[in-house]
Order: C-alpha cells, then sequence, then structure tokens
C-alpha cells in the first residue's frame, strides 16, 4: 500500500495545517487536521478491507499479428469473488516501452468484462505484453495497494504477407517423388490428413490402424494432386543485406510460399544457414514455416553458394525462385547453373542489383524488389503489396 499523488498532496496539506495551528495555536485548523486524519485512515481501511478477486486474459484481434497491420489487444477482466468490484485502474506495458493506462468500472460477480487498445505498429518477432499493474484505490484517490494483475505475456508477430497471383509450377522430380508415393493409393487424390468418421463417410476410407490405437474411427482425408514443384531459396547472409533490405527478403520469401501453396504446388524452401530443405506440404507445415520466418535473423554462418551448389548437381525441373540481398559474381555464376536444372528460374533482389563485373548483372534475369519494405512504418497493403506484386510479375515475366 502506498499514497496516491492526491494523497501526497493531502499530506503536504496535514503538514502546513499542523506547522500553522502550533504556530498561531488556532483551534480551527486543529479541527481541521483531525478531519484530515479521519480521512486518510478511512482511506486505509477502505483499501485494507476491500480484497476484490479479477482473473485476466490476455488476447490479440485479429488473433494473427503481422508486421506493419493494424492489431489490437484485448484484456478480458472477470470477476471471480462474490460482490462486486471496485474501480480497479491499470496500467499495462508494450514492447517494454509504451505503457496503456486503463480503468476498469465495477464488475459485477461472475460477470466479466472486455478492454481493448491499440497496438503499435511492430515489426516481425515475439511482441511482449506487461507486465499488468491492477491497483485498488480508495474512493477519494488517497492511497492504492497493488492487486494480482497478468504477468508478461509473448505474441508472435508474424512477417506481413501479400497476395501474389498463385505459381502453377511446372513438373520436376517432386511432383514425380510425390507421384511415386501415392501409386499404391487408390484414387487421384493426395492423403494429407484424419479426420473423425461421421455418418456416411465410406467405411473404405478408414484407417484402420489410427482407430485401433485411438480407439476411434478416424477416416482419411483426401486433396486433389498437387500440380508440380517449387523450390525457394532465401539467402539469409549478414553481409548481404541492409536491415531494410533483409525484411523485404523475408516478407517475399513468406508471400512466395504462400502463393506456391495457393497454386497446388508441391514446395520445398531452403534458407541458406542449412542444406535440409523445409517441406511445404499442408497448411500445418505452411503456418510452422511462417512461424520460424517470425523470429529469423541473419546469419553469419549462411552459404547461399553452398545450396546453390546442391540444386544445380541434379536435374530438378520445377520453378526455382532465388531470393537475395546483393550477391557476388560466384553466386551469380551458381543461379546460371541451377537455371540449368529447372524449367522455370527467377531471382529476385531485394537490396540492390547483383555485383558483378559484367553486363550480366542488368534485370533482364534477376528483378530489383527495393522499394519501401513493409515494416513498421509503412502500410503493406498501399505500399509493399502492390511493389512486390509488381516485381513477382515482372519476374515471371522474364523467367526461363
Amino acid at each position: 500500500m502506498r499514497p496516491t499523488r492526491a494523497g501526497l498532496g493531502l499530506l503536504g496539506v496535514a503538514i502546513i495545517t499542523l506547522a500553522i495551528a502550533l504556530l498561531f495555536g488556532l483551534l480551527e485548523l486543529f479541527q481541521l487536521l483531525a478531519v484530515i486524519i479521519a480521512i486518510v485512515v478511512i482511506a486505509i481501511l477502505f483499501v485494507l478491507i476491500r480484497q476484490p478477486k479479477v482473473r485476466v486474459l490476455r488476447a490479440t484481434q485479429p488473433a494473427t499479428l503481422r508486421s506493419g497491420d493494424p492489431a489490437q489487444l484485448v484484456l478480458t477482466v472477470k470477476n471471480d469473488k462474490q460482490g462486486k468490484t471496485p474501480v480497479l485502474f491499470a496500467k499495462d506495458v508494450i514492447a517494454g516501452t509504451q505503457s496503456t493506462k486503463l480503468t476498469f468500472g465495477a464488475i459485477e460477480q461472475e460477470q466479466q468484462i472486455r478492454v481493448g487498445y491499440s497496438i503499435p505498429a511492430t515489426a516481425r518477432g515475439l511482441l511482449e505484453v506487461g507486465p499488468l499493474q491492477i491497483d485498488l484505490q480508495d474512493p477519494l484517490g488517497l492511497v492504492k495497494r497493488r492487486l494480482e494483475g497478468a504477468p508478461i505475456q509473448s505474441f508472435l508477430v508474424r512477417p506481413s504477407l501479400l497476395t501474389l497471383p498463385a505459381i502453377k509450377a511446372s513438373a520436376g522430380t517432386l511432383r514425380h517423388h510425390a507421384t511415386t508415393a501415392r501409386s499404391n493409393r487408390s484414387g487421384s487424390d493426395e492423403f494429407y490428413a484424419l479426420r473423425p468418421y461421421v455418418l456416411g463417410d465410406d467405411l473404405r476410407r478408414v484407417h484402420w490402424k489410427s482407430a485401433a490405437r485411438t480407439q476411434n474411427l478416424l477416416v482419411r482425408q483426401d486433396r486433389d494432386a498437387q500440380l508440380g514443384g517449387v523450390t525457394i531459396v532465401c539467402d539469409i547472409s549478414t553481409d548481404n543485406y541492409s536491415p531494410e533490405g533483409f525484411e523485404r527478403a523475408i516478407v517475399a520469401t513468406n508471400s512466395i510460399a504462400h502463393a506456391a501453396y495457393a497454386g497446388g504446388d508441391l514446395t520445398q524452401i531452403y534458407l541458406t544457414d542449412s542444406l535440409t530443405p523445409v517441406k511445404i506440404d499442408s497448411s500445418e507445415s505452411l503456418n510452422l514455416f511462417e512461424e520460424h520466418l517470425a523470429l529469423i535473423t541473419p546469419s553469419s554462418t549462411a552459404a547461399p553458394d553452398a545450396v546453390l551448389e546442391k540444386l544445380s548437381q541434379r536435374t530438378i525441373g520445377g520453378t526455382l525462385v532465388f531470393i537475395f540481398g546483393q550477391a557476388t559474381d560466384r553466386l551469380a555464376n551458381q543461379f546460371a547453373k541451377c537455371k540449368i536444372k529447372h524449367q522455370t528460374a527467377v531471382a529476385i533482389s531485394c537490396d540492390g542489383m547483383f555485383n558483378t563485373n559484367n553486363n550480366q548483372s542488368s534485370p533482364a534475369w534477376a528483378a530489383s524488389y527495393t522499394g519501401e519494405h513493409p515494416g513498421a512504418n509503412s502500410n503493406p497493403g498501399q505500399n509493399g503489396g502492390s511493389q512486390l506484386a509488381a516485381v513477382w510479375q515482372r519476374a515471371l515475366a522474364v523467367q526461363k
């Protein structure tokens, strides 16, 4: 328990009143001092006796946060104790810097209220909110006592997602492998999930092994066979980007991955800190990859030349998309070798054109995406979205 500013002000008035009363011996000032002391005692008893118990839940609106998009944080405050709560005052901290002051009116027993406030536009990554501090004050606002609020909570801010035309990839070995894997399955659809059995389902689609294990009937859920193969390579080398260029590369990778999946294509994505690709073959795998992109940072151990060397060693076919910042002659040559192994090849520079010493660095084979990046200070729908869409259209126009 501690005094508020008003309480400290009243304490100052009491001290001055006491000094004047003692100096001049005025009875009226002693009476005024007694009234002040009585008010303070009542205020202290109020905050000590009242024991409200509230439960606070945080959520965001929309549920999925994206860099640069407007959003709200919604607090749900529930009264878990008999009787209604007094008016409560709270302060929530966003990203460790910005604080928002809130006032919760009286909440009836077992009832709840919802309070929402805007979240400032943030970069991708983890957004820390809290701790939420809730204070109980007396009606005159003289003293307050800290109640249990809510701890620090982290929300994932995903990269911006810009709408691009869906890729219709040429068939390659990705599609060949998927077709081979499906060769022993009935029908022309691709199995990708299990769901609970409902009345009317074909019993031939029951997955009996899973049903025996879970004691519930589970049915194979299929979707149409996918069209082709897309390989996306995103260079994440530390020395190849400015901070803005790296964010553009992440946004481009995320948006193109969604475009590939929307087109029904089997997709594999290489981040150049690993020679193992991420397979995007379901909405769940796409969601997990996007969560990974939200937290990724430039890597000093990234080896884009090694990834391109791997892709140039065997014929893959399909579509290759290479996303980079500024590259060297070596990477330019490696990409040229990869183009031979793919039916379609697209290169997108997110931080200036290739640093080469010849005339092969012209936009005839690499599109440049170097406009205002869709980060915390821009609107992706009005800035980055139209820019990346235009770059993507140009890239498709000059593809192999």
